[in-house]
């Protein structure tokens, strides 16, 4: 409930024409085509993380505020540093470059608040 009431509450908040909360989801995996993925494709920050009129990260500083967020930026580089080079088939570079985004991100954010 909980869970519902609150992404209702983001959606709301962010203008979100159609939204709709599903409480089990089934995800379909396409494997026909992933050879067809170019070698272009920004992995660390891919363009469905641009949708609306603000990315994702901005509307977690708008919901949680920035050091809540700073907290997280550091987590997650911690979690793809930990985990690099476990992922079948998946280069290394790309959880570094993961990584080093949430920390550049991070960084930018505490030099923001510290002026």
């Amino acid at each position: 409930m909980f869970t519902t009431v609150w992404l209702n509450s983001v959606a709301t908040k962010y203008g979100v024409q159609r939204f709709k909360y599903i409480e089990t989801m089934k995800l379909e995996t396409k494997t026909e085509n992933l050879d067809d993925v170019s070698e272009s494709y920004d992995y660390v920050n891919p363009n469905h993380y641009k949708n609306g009129t603000k990315e994702v990260w901005e509307m977690m500083v708008d919901i949680w505020g920035v050091d809540k967020y700073i907290a997280h930026c550091e987590m997650c580089a911690f979690k793809y540093r930990q985990r690099m080079g476990l992922k079948p088939d998946q280069p290394i570079e790309r959880d570094l470059e993961k990584a080093k985004w949430y920390e550049d991100k991070a960084k930018e954010l505490r030099e923001t608040i510290n002026k």
